[in-house]
């Protein structure tokens, strides 16, 4: 079965955007006629087209971006890509459409946080934080996160970490690693 599209999010709103992105991420979640592997297939289109992952990809390295060539660059990203696609997919599954709430937007020049809540199965509420860029017109998610918890600052943590145990190896086997978790935890 096709998926259904994808909504054009606002160019000039960060709200409206997260709004929209959210409740097609819940709606993508929660979908009973699409499959797993239909639905990260639909989760990575949605997250390419509304994050930036090429300045997360870069970001999460910071001044190790630059040890890498292109082509290993090009390599990491797809990997990186992947875990991001998939670890919100797993933080994300869990809620309602109903229960999301924007409540806040701080716009600062090309930059823009938008804040709210959500609530889960238990019923407490979740704080939910989205740093924004406006690239070239269009608002692209930077960071997110549940509960003050950083997706951003786990990706640097651990992937540097990595990379100055053991350079582009260790970069990627840790994210092949990070992968076998999140479909493990996907699966279940």
């Amino acid at each position: 079965m096709a998926s259904p599209a994808t909504p054009a999010l606002a160019g000039n709103e960060p709200t409206g955007d997260v709004k929209s992105l959210v409740d097609r991420a819940l709606a993508v979640v929660h979908s009973k006629e699409m499959s797993l592997a239909s639905k990260r297939r639909e989760f990575r289109n949605i997250i390419e087209r509304h994050f930036d992952l090429a300045g997360m990809a870069r970001d999460s390295l910071e001044e190790h971006w630059q040890d890498l060539s292109a082509a290993e660059q090009s390599k990491f990203s797809q990997a990186f890509n992947s875990i991001v696609a998939d670890t919100y997919l797993g933080q994300i599954r869990d809620y309602a459409r109903e229960q999301v709430q924007i409540v806040s937007q701080d716009l600062s020049g090309a930059n823009a946080e938008v804040s709210g809540s959500m609530l889960g199965g238990n019923e407490e509420a979740v704080d939910l934080k989205f740093k924004l860029r406006n690239i070239e017109g269009e608002w692209k998610i930077s960071d997110y996160s549940f509960n003050a918890d950083s997706a951003m600052r786990k990706y640097r943590d651990d992937l540097q970490q990595a990379f100055e145990k053991g350079g582009f190896n260790s970069l990627m086997a840790r994210l092949r690693a990070w992968q076998v978790e999140l479909d493990a935890k996907l699966a279940r």
